[in-house]
């Protein structure tokens, strides 16, 4: 009766460990503000956007996933969607990739050329339905 209960002690152990610990599947992808072209979500071939990164975390069902950011500004076009089953009890976590410097911006990167209007104000161009309240 002792081994059993021994066993029993061990088995559940590691089924915690599997299912909960240690061993609890874990995915890590990769996004860079400056990459030139779209990845796979590796090290050496990131992805360029968080959206793109959260989409593939959710359609992995793995129940733990870590997006690390690599040094750089990340501007967002729109709000970053995750959208997940109900109690799909999945943890995704979004971090800088070791020591980088990240920013992530809901401002928009603009290359104004300015020029000379009148009494010393300037004017620019700026794309065609862009809407803004403030100007930096």
């Amino acid at each position: 009766m002792k081994v059993c209960l021994k066993y029993l002690i061990c088995y559940s152990a590691l089924t915690l460990l599997f299912t909960q610990g240690l061993f609890a599947q874990t995915l890590t992808l990769y996004v860079s503000a400056r990459a030139k072209k779209e990845g796979n979500g590796t090290l050496k071939s990131p992805y360029t956007s968080l959206q793109k990164a959260a989409d593939r975390a959710v359609q992995s069902k793995t129940p733990n996933v870590y997006i690390r950011l690599l040094q750089g500004t990340y501007y967002l076009p729109e709000t970053i969607t995750i959208s997940n089953e109900k109690d799909a009890g999945q943890t995704i976590v979004f971090t800088r990739y070791q020591k980088d410097s990240v920013t992530i911006s809901a401002g928009l990167p603009l290359q104004p050329v300015w020029q000379l209007y009148r009494n010393g104000i300037y004017k620019t161009q700026v794309p065609e339905g862009l809407h803004f309240e403030r100007l930096y």
